[in-house]
């Protein structure tokens, strides 16, 4: 009887479901290897409000000796968004260009991805990885959908 409960227990961590993405603005996740390299500020080119950068602090999710880690939003308004960071001895430039897609998905109701994401840079080495936000989430891990960028100096 013990074994029936503990199989009916774990039985729905094993069973699929939809993984709707975000349910606010996409972002994505930028990993910098700055050296020794301050970073004064960020700008997204053509942003109606740049409030999102005003406040560096509050957006490093990860911060090591030479490595920094932000969430950065993404334009839905467009289909590329260039960023520039301003570093206390060089400008570098980032421009991710994106297919936005707004569609309906079977019980999640009307969704936004994107897909087909490229990266263009200054800096020396660029890296992008792009999972769907809206996708199957199996087991335990789930669905790690969303856009990641790795860049050094």
């Amino acid at each position: 009887m013990k074994k029936i409960l503990l199989l009916l227990f774990l039985l729905p961590l094993f069973q699929s479901c939809m993984e709707c993405g975000p349910q606010r603005e996409l972002t994505f996740s930028l990993s910098i290897n700055v050296a020794d390299n301050k970073l004064n500020k960020i700008t997204a080119l053509g942003a109606l409000n740049n409030d999102a950068f005003v406040n560096l602090r509050d957006s490093i999710t990860t911060e090591f000796r030479d490595y920094r880690e932000f969430q950065l939003p993404i334009s839905l308004n467009a289909d590329q968004t260039t960023y520039i960071f301003d570093f206390e001895n060089r400008t570098d430039t980032l421009t991710l260009s994106y297919e936005r897609l707004f569609y309906h998905q079977e019980g999640c109701g009307f969704v936004v991805d994107v897909d087909d994401v490229q990266g263009k840079s200054t800096f020396s080495y660029l890296h992008v990885t792009a999972i769907p936000f809206v996708g199957e989430s199996k087991g335990w891990g789930g669905h790690q959908g969303g856009i990641f960028v790795s860049a050094a100096l």
